[in-house]
């Protein structure tokens, strides 16, 4: 009886150990650099029966990092996205170009190396095509938005918990 107890810990450990094995599972990204403003998703209807519903993603983050952003990755649990970064400025209420179903933000291109500590981002993923992860990616991510800064080989990771779907936009 003890012998069957002592065999079945020992092949618990061996199932253990050889399905690990090859995983480093201490991997861990940092975290830093950024904080969340929003995440949010909208759609954009087209005008016309025949047109395509655009669903875009969005978050509005603020840059903290003294050097400017290399590159951002979103990870949804499907899909591995590159992302497009633009500068974005707030809305005022007052302002007369806030329509409903719109952006509380503005955005404008910019070229990473004049991004500094204290801008205001858009992130957006860009649909059509897989980015490619480091090596060192730790496995099984999801909902996080990884990134690395221009002066760093080191891979940041930001993981966010829900996004808010906002007001449809219909064109006209």
């Amino acid at each position: 009886m003890v012998i069957k107890k002592v065999l079945s810990v020992f092949a618990a450990i061996q199932l253990t150990a050889f399905i690990s094995f090859g995983h480093d599972h201490g991997k861990k990204l940092r975290a830093g650099g950024i904080s969340l403003i929003e995440a949010y998703t909208q759609r954009i209807l087209p005008g016309r029966r025949e047109g395509r519903i655009i669903k875009e993603t969005h978050f509005i983050i603020t840059w903290k990092n003294k050097n400017y952003p290399k590159n951002f990755i979103w990870l949804d649990g499907d899909d591995t996205l590159n992302c497009n970064i633009a500068k974005a400025h707030k809305i005022n209420a007052g302002n007369m170009h806030r329509l409903p179903g719109r952006s509380d933000y503005y955005t404008e291109n910019i070229a990473l190396n004049k991004i500094q500590k204290g801008d205001t981002l858009d992130i957006t993923p860009i649909n059509g095509g897989k980015a490619i992860l480091p090596t060192d990616t730790p496995e099984a991510l999801k909902n996080m938005l990884l990134y690395t800064a221009s002066n760093k080989k080191t891979l940041y990771g930001f993981h966010v918990d829900s996004l808010t779907r906002k007001q449809d936009i219909a064109m006209p």
